[in-house]
């Protein structure tokens, strides 16, 4: 097309004038500044010089289409969440009064993403997949950075997962965990002043002013996360030296609007393949409420101080902490705690060596988090734990977690009771309990041989080394087959997605130390320590189920040497997790042997003593049965003699009443070889 060029001038010159006034509006407006940029194209372009005034005009019309409709929409409803939580239906009524700022966002999250999707394709076209992979990286951590705080969140879960992306993605996107751009401490120390009631600024002074309640805050941000950055300080009245959380301006709207526009592609891609199982509206659901209850400051601190009063009651009190909120000068945007020095978890060169046994800790403690306390924190990523100077494990960022009722934890301890010895025939009951298999589908798991196809899967798992150990293929091609055979048989509660973020990371973590590290095998102290200690019908039975294997005869189960020593082992590995930093060390045969002493002379009982009185009984029952055999045989070598000692046949039928059975021969072949694996 040819134009003449003092038009193409013309209209680059009313580009640029009209982008900055837009931008300005839309920042005010939806927080999208860059809308600008892909409506009214930069008039360095030349190529829009060329489109003629037609086209050119066309372009500009859609953007000033596309503003308007954010400018003009109805604003009857001030905010996306009344209630101030999250709630679909409100958010509803709150975008449907704003389909403009709906399309920004929409338009702004394609272009974005379609840029860094052909990026990569065009690497992978051309096989330079590694040879770009560091400037990707970095693309994808600016990408999620603009995309806004939902996205980030994605980014910080990514950042740990070395088994499936390569080091220059982990490297890159480790910086999302605490140094994503600060915004300015102008409008911090003023959301400071407006939310704990403070003073303005002298007339003349500055908004910078540290706030009057404080004698000092770091001139800049020590961290900035997705939702708020923090600074060091201390307070004036008190000299104790604290952490001051300050969220971001507009993130509750950002949020709102990403997971709105979330919601709605979970709901279209629900209707276009039916036959996923997954309640993938209710899992948005569920991340919204959290995400959006994560912006409470005031609960966060409230979930901060039940954390510390639990763990207080539990072995862990004196290795795992988390700071003490100042409540006086906290509020729902603002959030004041004592500050811990300390150094992240992933960075081995200042943990002095001591990042496995942390590591342990951490799993320990989020365990007791899920199956005791029944409230999980859920933001686990290395920016959030920390190994304080003193060797204690400290948990930041207590703003999102997440309830496990009892009836839950009862089914997630059966669960990974049976994970951690093997018991792999008891995993489809335990799917159907915790609902990742559909009600109606427990005859079909049944018969489709789910169990081998999961204990293949959960060896590759507890063999260590992540995902990345997993014939990701072989399992695909099992449970395609299984599909097409019997329908898809699995789904996702939307209750345990935070559940997932949390252990995942944790696993991450694991990895990062050691390639090897296998997160159920991790497992293993607490919940050995939890079955022995938990007097419940279904933890006993859980018990019994783990130091138990299925008897060669069929009839019954029987003690398994292996996993009761495993059992021992377990014990051993969480004495050595929960002892004090300063405390004294000693070997595992010492812990084991600590720990079976307080078992058996427990005066208050415990699963262990009743277990091992049922095998008792079962012990003695063999014994005499093999007693009576032997005594048997002696008689009938005796000949008449002793048919003399017994006229009326009565050994006969005591001989028939005490024979033994195939049971009682796996249960002195137990007893045997338990004898033999405790001699020196």
């Amino acid at each position: 097309l040819s134009v003449p060029p003092e038009l193409g001038a013309a209209y680059a010159q009313a580009a640029a004038s009209g982008s900055t006034l837009w931008r300005e509006l839309l920042q005010t407006r939806v927080g999208t500044p860059n809308l600008a940029d892909m409506l009214l194209p930069a008039p360095q372009l030349p190529v829009f010089a060329q489109l003629g005034p037609a086209v050119s005009g066309a372009i500009a019309a859609l953007g000033f289409a596309a503003v308007s409709l954010v400018l003009l929409a109805d604003t009857r409803l001030e905010t996306p969440y009344p209630s101030g939580r999250y709630d679909a239906k409100e958010a509803d009524l709150y975008f449907a009064e704003r389909p403009g700022a709906l399309l920004v966002r929409s338009l702004d999250l394609l272009r974005l993403g379609l840029r860094f999707g052909i990026a990569l394709f065009i690497d992978w076209r051309f096989d330079a997949l590694e040879r770009n992979e560091k400037q990707r990286a970095t693309e994808l951590v600016v990408l999620l950075t603009r995309c806004g705080a939902t996205f980030i969140k994605i980014g910080q879960a990514l950042s740990i997962r070395s088994d499936l992306l390569a080091p220059a993605y982990i490297a890159a996107l480790s910086q999302l965990q605490d140094r994503v751009p600060p915004f300015s401490n102008e409008v911090a120390f003023d959301m400071i002043r407006a939310e704990l009631g403070l003073p303005a600024p002298p007339p003349g002074a500055s908004s910078a002013e540290v706030p009057s309640a404080f004698s000092s805050l770091s001139a800049q941000p020590v961290a900035a996360a997705s939702l708020g950055q923090v600074y060091r300080g201390t307070v004036r009245e008190t000299g104790v030296e604290v952490a001051v959380k300050v969220q971001r301006p507009g993130v509750l709207e950002a949020i709102a609007m990403d997971m709105y526009l979330i919601r709605g592609a979970a709901g279209l891609a629900k209707r276009v393949f039916p036959w996923i199982n997954t309640d993938l509206v209710g899992a948005v659901d569920e991340w919204g409420l959290r995400f959006v209850d994560e912006l409470d400051y005031e609960m966060e601190a409230q979930a901060a101080m039940s954390f510390r009063d639990e763990i207080g009651k539990t072995p862990l009190a004196s290795v795992v902490c988390a700071p003490l909120p100042v409540l006086p000068l906290s509020s729902r945007r603002v959030l004041t705690a004592e500050w811990v020095n300390g150094v992240r978890l992933d960075n081995a060169q200042n943990t002095k060596g001591d990042i496995g046994r942390l590591c342990a800790v951490a799993l320990t403690a989020y365990l007791t988090m899920l199956l005791e306390t029944g409230v999980l924190h859920c933001d686990a990523h290395p920016g959030n734990l920390l190994r304080t100077d003193d060797g204690r494990l400290c948990i930041l960022d207590w703003g999102l977690v997440t309830a496990v009722d009892g009836e839950l934890q009862i089914s997630f301890l059966e669960h990974i009771a049976h994970l951690t010895s093997r018991d792999y025939d008891a995993i489809p009951a335990d799917l159907v309990r915790l609902g990742f298999v559909p009600a109606g589908k427990e005859d079909a798991i049944a018969q489709a041989g789910v169990a081998q196809v999961l204990a293949q899967l959960y060896e590759q798992l507890a063999g260590g080394g992540g995902a990345k150990k997993i014939d990701v293929g072989e399992v695909g091609r099992t449970l395609t087959g299984l599909t097409q055979s019997y329908g898809n048989l699995f789904q996702i509660p939307p209750y345990f997605l935070y559940i997932l973020r949390a252990f995942t990371v944790l696993e991450g973590i694991g990895l990062q130390n050691d390639p090897d590290y296998s997160i159920i095998d991790a497992c293993l102290p607490y919940i050995t320590r939890r079955l022995v200690t938990d007097q419940s019908p279904r933890s006993r039975a859980a018990l019994r189920s783990f130091v138990s294997s299925q008897a060669a005869s069929g009839a019954g189960r029987q003690i398994d040497t292996r996993r009761a020593q495993q059992l021992v082992g377990g014990l051993s590995g969480y004495a050595s997790a929960t002892r004090g930093v300063n405390a004294s060390g000693t070997s595992e045969e010492e812990d084991a042997v600590a720990i079976g002493a307080r078992l058996l002379l427990d005066e208050r009982g415990n699963p262990v003593q009743a277990l091992l009185l049922e095998e008792a009984a079962r012990v003695v029952d063999a014994v005499l049965r093999d007693y009576a055999g032997t005594v048997s045989s002696m008689l009938e070598r005796a000949g008449p003699a002793a048919r003399a000692l017994d006229p009326l046949g009565a050994w006969g039928v005591a001989k028939r009443m005490l024979a033994k059975e195939e049971e009682d021969e796996e249960v002195l072949r137990t007893v045997r070889s338990l004898l033999l694996g405790a001699a020196p």
